[in-house]
This record gives C-alpha cells, sequence and structure tokens, in this order.
C-alpha cells in the first residue's frame, strides 16, 4: 500500500479506538454528525408512532397483545453450574484483538501485540506468529488447513493475505496486495477465497477507495483466478468497513448509488443490481432461507435472494440505530432487532413476522441493562446483555429466548463482563457465532457458549 495510504487509515484506526479526538477528519466528524441526525429523525418517527397508538385504541390493544413484560433476571445460572460441555473460558498472555474461533481442542486467535496465536483448551499456547501490524481490527477466518489473515506494514508499503498452517503457525503462503488502499473481509467457499479490494484515486483527499475490484484466488496455494471491476461499497456502520453478505452462488453488497448489487462467485461478473432503501440502517444486507432483507430508517425491505425481485416492506416499530444496537437476528421470516427508548434508554426486544406484516411479541430488558449483542443459532435467540452503567462489574448474562414465541428459556451469567458499553468499537471487545458455539471476547478472555 501507499504510505499516505497507510497514514489516513491509522487516523480512521485512532478514531475507532478512542471514540473521538480533537484531531478527528472532518469526514468522520460529518459521519458522526450524519449518525446523530439519524438519531433524531427516528426518535420523531417514534414519537409520531407513539401519537397514533394513543390516538387509535385498537392499535394499542393489538401491541399490548403481543407484549410480553420484562425479562426475568432472578433465575440466572452460573457459569460454574452450566454443563461443562457447552461453555469454554480461556484466557490469553496478551490482549485479543480479533476473532476467536475454537476448533476441537485448539483456540485460534490474533493478539493486540499482533501475533496470531494457538491454544490448548487447557490455556498452554501451542504456537505464535508474527503479524505484522494492521491499522483497523483485522480479518481472520479458519480454514480447514489455514488461519488466513490481513496484514500491513507499519510504514503502509507491504500489505498481503496470509495463510499461516494452523497446526504449527507457519507461513505457507502470501497473496501481495501492496497496490490497494482498503480490504473486505474475506470468504471462503469451495476451495477459493473471496474478497474486495479498493483504491483511493486521489488519497490526500479521500478517507475510503473509490474504486473497487472483486478477487477469487485459489484456497491451496493462493494463486489468482480472476479480478473483476465493481461498482464502489458503500461504507458499513458497523463492524468491518466493507463487508458482503453471501448465499449459494452469489454475493451480496450495497453501492454507491444504493442499489443492492449481486455478484456471480463463478465469474465475478454482476448478476443483477435492484433498487434499495434511500438510506439505511444498516448497508450490510441480511440472508435467511431464501431471502435477502435490508433495513432502511424506517422500513425493511425483502427480496427474492436468487433474482433480487422485490417482495415487500415492513415498517418497523421504534427507533433502532445503527451505532448503538446489534444486527438484527433472523429466524426464517421472523426478525427480531433492539428498539431503544431515546428518552430513557430503555430496551426493547421487537420480534416481527415478515411474511406476515406483523409484529409477534416484544419484551423488555431490565431497566439498567443493553443489549450488547444477539445471535440465533440452533433455533435459540441468544441475547447477551450488560448493565449500562461502566462502572458495575456485574457479569454479562446470556439469555436464550424462543425467537417465534419470545418464551425465556433460560439466561446464564459469565464470570466478566465481555463488552465495552453501549455502542462501543472497542478494539479488544467483540463477539461472533463461531460454529457451534457464540464466541465473546474482553481482553484478555475469551467465551466460547452454546
Amino acid at each position: 500500500m501507499k504510505k499516505i495510504g497507510f497514514i489516513l487509515v491509522m487516523g480512521l484506526a485512532f478514531f475507532i479506538v478512542t471514540g473521538c479526538s480533537d484531531g478527528a477528519d472532518e469526514k468522520e466528524k460529518e459521519n458522526q454528525t450524519a449518525a446523530e441526525e439519524d438519531v433524531d429523525s427516528a426518535q420523531g418517527v417514534e414519537d409520531e408512532k407513539a401519537v397514533d397508538a394513543e390516538e387509535t385504541d385498537g392499535e394499542s390493544e393489538a401491541a399490548d397483545d403481543t407484549f410480553l413484560g420484562t425479562i426475568d433476571d432472578t433465575e440466572v445460572i452460573a457459569l460454574e453450574d452450566y454443563p461443562e460441555e457447552n461453555w469454554l473460558k480461556l484466557e490469553t498472555e496478551e490482549d485479543v484483538q480479533s476473532r476467536a474461533f475454537l476448533d476441537g481442542d485448539t483456540v485460534y486467535t490474533i493478539t493486540r501485540d499482533d501475533e496470531a496465536v494457538a491454544y490448548s483448551t487447557d490455556g498452554k499456547k501451542l504456537w505464535q506468529s508474527e503479524a505484522l501490524p494492521y491499522p483497523i481490527r483485522r480479518t481472520v477466518v479458519l480454514t480447514e488447513d489455514y488461519l488466513l489473515i490481513n496484514t500491513e506494514t507499519s510504514e503502509g508499503e507491504t500489505a498481503y493475505i496470509e495463510a499461516l498452517d494452523k497446526k504449527t503457525g507457519k507461513s505457507v503462503y502470501r497473496i501481495n496486495l501492496d497496490k490497494y488502499n482498503d480490504l473486505s473481509e474475506l470468504y471462503v467457499l469451495d476451495d477459493a477465497i473471496y474478497f474486495a479490494a479498493g483504491i483511493r484515486s486521489n488519497p490526500d483527499d479521500l478517507l475510503f477507495s473509490d474504486t473497487f475490484t472483486f478477487h477469487k484466488h485459489s484456497l491451496k496455494d493462493g494463486k489468482a483466478i480472476w479480478e473483476k471491476d465493481i461498482d464502489m461499497f458503500t461504507v458499513n456502520t458497523k463492524g468491518a468497513l466493507f463487508q458482503f453478505a453471501q448465499k449459494d452462488d452469489l454475493f451480496y453488497y450495497v453501492n454507491e448509488d444504493s442499489e443492492i448489487v449481486a455478484l456471480d462467485k463463478e465469474t465475478g461478473e454482476q448478476a443483477w443490481a435492484v433498487e434499495g432503501p434511500e438510506k439505511y440502517r444498516y448497508t450490510l444486507p441480511f440472508l435467511s432461507e431464501d431471502k435477502l432483507y435490508v433495513m432502511g430508517q424506517e422500513v425493511i425491505w425483502s427480496y427474492d435472494a436468487a433474482t433480487g425481485d422485490k417482495i415487500s416492506e415492513f415498517a418497523f416499530e421504534g427507533g433502532v440505530t445503527d451505532f448503538a444496537s446489534p444486527y438484527p437476528a433472523f429466524h426464517g421470516s421472523t426478525v427480531v432487532y433492539q428498539d431503544v427508548d431515546f428518552d430513557t434508554g430503555l430496551s426493547t426486544i421487537w420480534a416481527a413476522d415478515l411474511d406476515q406484516g406483523e409484529e409477534i411479541w416484544s419484551v423488555n430488558l431490565p431497566e439498567e441493562d443493553y443489549l450488547y449483542t444477539a445471535h440465533m443459532m440452533n433455533d435459540t435467540l441468544y441475547l447477551l446483555t450488560e448493565k449500562r452503567d461502566k462502572e458495575l462489574e456485574e457479569p454479562t448474562k446470556v439469555i436464550k429466548l424462543d425467537p417465534e414465541s419470545g418464551k425465556q428459556l433460560e439466561s446464564i451469567a459469565l464470570d466478566e463482563k465481555v463488552g465495552a458499553g453501549p455502542g462501543s468499537v472497542y478494539i479488544s471487545a467483540d463477539s461472533h457465532q463461531d460454529g457451534a458455539y457464540i464466541s465473546a471476547f474482553y481482553d484478555d478472555i475469551i467465551y466460547f457458549i452454546k
């Protein structure tokens, strides 16, 4: 990568890690202002809906019929009393920087010291391998044979995707990416690696890339198979800056014209592009069964995932915010998302059947709690909740719900907090679904739970 590109990205990384600084780029300030306007807009929508509900008794009664009350946090299982085959807690020697993976009796991750590491499940370090610095949270993918990571030198002049042998940590090959300024997450399908790479045509003026290519490389040896020009990405508002959704033979993303674009994984060519919302809550599309969903400011749009044909629109309740709420979770045609009351901070979990176009249940979190993240796994909704007050040291709770009825199944208390507060983008705290487990880490503690 060019040196100036590295400097700009490092500036972004500092903004992301610290939340806000005196030296933040003006573009980032504009983005933050836009996000705050989104909150004000969402608040206005919420207020209008509240007035409508007061004026229409029938609608109020219907809403009351779906409200299940407040989640019970009194009967909570201590982690030590939870079946040991359903969880693992690992303490690492250094703070964790990126996703952690549990594969048999081995855990893999990247540390804040820029090292790829492997631990046995009893805490013994098996190997470590230098992973040259990357300015923001890096992409890590575990395959049958490799740990794939993206890497950049501190001078910003060398960048590559590296495949490490997951048994030894030794480098097997590198995919050179020196000329690129931005990289999407990595995706591995059918013995091939897919990703998008971007270039800033004017690095002095641009914070993000304005030209992109879609790449396919051999997973076995890293050799290029093809590279195709694609439309410019819209920067994502959560997680990695550039992400695809993927299903069957198609990759999906949102371009600079707010269109939803589908790319063919065999050829890299555009399969179709369709109109999306003018403004998005999340620019990452979501997939469930044979449908693709995108979340606008006030409406969820659904499409046929194969053809792009638009199916329906659903106006959702509340003022969900992209930077303060986790991604929605999908179970068939059911979507579950968080609504935050901007005056009280009260969090409500809503569920709606998008095929039927109606809310089916809602529950409140306890008044002092917020939703850190949500995952759908094995037909169960997992909510990770914490106290809003950062000074409180109460541990994270894992609350299991039936996604179709909202019934509370069980609650488990971890030993520590794994979140850094509402809307935080602290680099040493994250969660994701790792195969059969929900993986969450904070500093030097990693949890896997199911």
